[in-house]
């Protein structure tokens, strides 16, 4: 684990981090993050891949830790440990540092591009921003991402015939940025002029960065979706049971659908003859697999509106700043008054909200468990904390 503190750090105030997925393969040695994070010079070309000094200028501290040790495995920000392992990279800065809970920021180039695709979708809430570069997707629940910050980073030059495959295409983020768009999803896209390296990408992370001084994570953004299972690829979808202030406690095993991206053509190899290049493309399509969503939506007011799909229990957790305690509560379930009633804060329901997460940041005092099935003419139990 490499860091990178900047000179205007001071132990009183707090500071932002960013974590960074360095980029590699399977064979990539555990010492991998060291080029990434030693600073440039004057001396240093745009085609380096160094990046230390980019902590200075943000005054933010930089942690780039290994990936996650896999020698099978040319994606290992996607492995299924990888999300409990960013969690205790985290938790290991703040208690070096002291880091600003709500200015955590990842980052991840190439393989861990794959890795920032990945984890915006399976844990949005523990960050303040995304931001992915040259790295590739083919599966995707986009809505998820809702009120965490994404950027997208690429190059136009990242895939080349003689230099470089197309497995990092630009193609892919050029589909990432029309699908979030069309679902009017936030969010910022920067292509560049020149190739892989993230040398190249560099100052339109600082510029994003910058911009976004203000960008902080919150906890109690109103409109929440939550889609399990999810990951960056067919191959590397896992289970999710929590986003902010919603947890899937059960699901119905039925289809869910999914945004995904197809191969065609010969041409993926850099070797490719010049024909056979031009023959390569990427299609989007929908599909079906199993799984399961809550859309919810804080109305103000005391009221939310929760949409589910393949869903037979969920938990809302609740905080003074999303709800008034001393008033009745309303949870609508797909068009029904499901839950209407006062609920009380206690110290033990807040403990078991950080758990879930093991975050702090995240803390919830107070909870309604609705059972979603059954005969909807009777109603479905819905379960108050007390």
């Amino acid at each position: 684990m490499y860091l990178v503190v900047p000179t205007s750090y001071q132990p009183e105030q707090p500071t932002g981090l960013v974590v960074f997925m360095h980029g590699g393969g399977k064979g990539s040695a555990r010492t991998a993050p060291d080029r990434y994070m030693t600073p440039a010079d004057p001396t240093t070309p745009p085609s380096s891949t160094r990046l230390g000094d980019m902590f200075e200028t943000l005054g933010m501290i930089g942690v780039g830790p290994s990936a996650p040790w896999n020698e099978n495995d040319h994606s290992r920000w996607c492995v299924p440990e990888a999300d409990d392992y960013i969690a205790d990279v985290i938790h290991e800065c703040k208690t070096r540092f002291h880091i600003d809970a709500e200015r955590v920021f990842l980052l991840g180039h190439s393989m861990g591009g794959f890795g920032a695709y990945h984890q915006v979708q399976r844990q949005p809430d523990r960050f303040a921003a995304v931001i992915a570069s040259a790295g590739s997707w083919s599966l995707a629940q986009w809505p998820v991402i809702r009120g965490t910050a994404f950027c997208i980073v690429h190059g136009t030059k990242d895939a080349e015939p003689g230099v470089r495959d197309r497995h990092t295409d630009i193609a892919f983020a050029r589909f990432a940025h029309e699908l979030l768009a069309k679902k009017s999803l936030p969010h910022v896209f920067k292509e560049h002029p020149d190739g892989h390296s993230f040398g190249y990408a560099k100052q339109h992370v600082v510029d994003f960065l910058k911009a976004g001084k203000r960008l902080r994570r919150d906890p109690f953004f109103p409109h929440v979706v939550l889609a399990s299972p999810v990951g960056y690829s067919t191959g590397k979808c896992y289970p999710v049971r929590h986003n902010r202030w919603i947890t899937l406690d059960a699901a119905v095993e039925a289809p869910l659908e999914y945004d995904a991206l197809e191969r065609q053509g010969p041409g993926h190899s850099k070797d490719s003859s010049p024909e056979e290049w031009k023959q390569w493309k990427l299609t989007h399509k929908r599909i079906k697999r199993h799984g399961a969503m809550i859309d919810a939506v804080n109305l103000g007011k005391n009221r939310l509106d929760v949409t589910t799909t393949n869903v037979s229990r969920f938990t809302v957790w609740l905080h003074p700043q999303m709800v008034d305690f001393t008033s009745p509560i309303q949870v609508i379930v797909n068009g029904q008054s499901r839950f209407d009633g006062r609920v009380t804060a206690s110290l033990a329901t807040a403990l078991e909200s950080v758990e879930r997460r093991r975050d702090w940041g995240l803390v919830y005092p107070a909870k309604i468990t609705l059972d979603v099935t059954g005969d909807r003419g009777k109603g479905d139990q819905a379960v108050g904390s007390r």
